[in-house]
């Protein structure tokens, strides 16, 4: 299993920020030890057998508290990767958050062996182009196990959601609310129901049966 490496930073280029988002940095509470975190992560999994590893990710346009702080892609990128390999060894389904990173994304996928890859991937609420879309779809055997969700709060705005939906494999299909409100989860369903529908053709029965099977699928409940 990866272990951290000390010498990736999280806040390398500090020295050339603003001053208040150094502040930011100074104030920010000491990270938890890896190993501590660590195995906090892998005794919550085990002891809900249900749960699956997620939502992590790369994102590159996040800042901290609204300052230009952020997390550099290194340290992003070491521990989304021991993320993913703690959910292939625990057989896990794992939600992706994407962020400008796509590119980042296909190398890293690319650089874990298959028997390391988790069972199934999920890119939540999918911004990549098409382009995109077909070289995930590519990667061989790990292609396979990916999935793409969708929801009006992201995607609804975006012309070019229309025809990345339209590309995405019928049985590779997610929708989601993405949102913590329980009064909006409904609306935004219907809304990135409606949204499928359209980019699809189909009607809304439709989108419903496959978007469930698919939903029973990514989670291994078939």
């Amino acid at each position: 299993m990866l272990r951290p490496n000390a010498n990736i930073e999280r806040f390398p280029n500090l020295d050339t920020l603003d001053v208040a988002s150094k502040e930011v940095a100074l104030n920010l509470p000491s990270p938890i030890p890896f190993d501590e975190w660590s195995l906090q992560l892998r005794n919550l999994l085990i002891r809900d057998p249900n749960s699956i590893v997620g939502e992590i990710g790369i994102d590159r346009s996040y800042t901290i508290n609204r300052s230009r702080l952020r997390c550099s892609t290194d340290y992003q990128l070491h521990l989304f990767r021991y993320q993913l390999l703690l959910a292939a060894e625990l057989n896990r389904p794992v939600s992706i958050h994407c962020v400008r990173s796509a590119g980042l994304l296909v190398d890293l996928f690319k650089s874990i062996s298959l028997p390391e890859f988790p069972p199934k991937v999920m890119l939540h609420s999918f911004t990549g182009s098409s382009d995109s879309l077909k070289l995930l779809l590519r990667l061989p055997s790990k292609g396979d196990r990916l999935f793409f969700s969708f929801s009006s709060i992201i995607n609804g705005d975006r012309s070019k959601s229309l025809e990345v939906i339209k590309a995405v494999p019928d049985d590779r299909l997610l929708l989601e609310s993405d949102c913590a409100s329980f009064p909006q989860i409904e609306s935004n369903l219907i809304a990135i129901m409606n949204i499928i529908s359209y980019a699809k053709s189909w009607p809304l029965s439709k989108v419903a049966h496959i978007t469930f099977f698919n939903y029973k699928s990514f989670l291994n409940k078939l």
